[in-house]
């Protein structure tokens, strides 16, 4: 079994770590604050900021139902990082565009979806030797993320205003891509052998 020290030390799970991190704060941090975007932003009330965070979430659930199909059939990072990519551009482009293009974050919603799950599958793969104890790590290393996170993102809402503070979210969405990038050129040998 690996030690939590040696584990800590492999720069592969540290990209593993930044990559899921980053991403579940990109998902949570949109089901925290999108609403009080809208809010203070254009000022929606909370009746109809919830339609869009409903359709966020509604078109995420779709995703997530039918991503595993592509997961199955593409390779895991592949469809990871195409999806981020795309649920980064819906999202920014739904930020620039304003109130005529809020939709659009609403639909980036299915691109989410694959993430978190497919990420997770792939560490007992890439780490065969204590896997299980990898994965708890991870999660619990994100969670905390998340909620330093959103912290900043309470601190980017008081000091720079909603409007801008929002941003953070598509920054995390980068981030994710960036790692999770690293991750695939670093484990592209492991994976392919894995799905023969």
């Amino acid at each position: 079994k690996l030690s939590f020290k040696e584990i800590i030390s492999n720069k592969l799970f540290i990209f593993y770590m930044i990559a899921l991190g980053s991403y579940v704060f990109a998902e949570t941090g949109t089901a925290n604050w999108l609403v009080n975007y809208l809010k203070y932003t254009y000022s929606f009330n909370e009746s109809k900021g919830s339609v869009y965070i409903s359709a966020f979430f509604l078109v995420f659930a779709v995703g997530r139902l039918l991503g595993g199909f592509v997961v199955e059939k593409f390779g895991a990072f592949k469809v990871v990082i195409t999806s981020l990519t795309l649920a980064l551009v819906l999202y920014t482009l739904g930020l620039l565009f304003g109130q005529s293009a809020l939709i659009l974050i609403a639909l980036s919603g299915i691109f989410f979806a694959v993430a978190f799950p497919t990420i997770v599958a792939t560490v007992s793969k890439v780490f065969p030797v204590s896997s299980s104890y990898i994965t708890g790590i991870l999660i619990t290393s994100s969670s905390f993320q998340s909620m330093l996170l959103n912290y900043l993102m309470g601190l980017g809402n008081t000091y720079l205003g909603a409007d801008k503070a929002i941003y953070i979210i598509p920054i995390c969405l980068l981030t994710s891509i960036v790692f999770n990038i690293m991750i695939y050129n670093n484990t592209r040998t492991v994976l392919v052998n894995n799905r023969q």
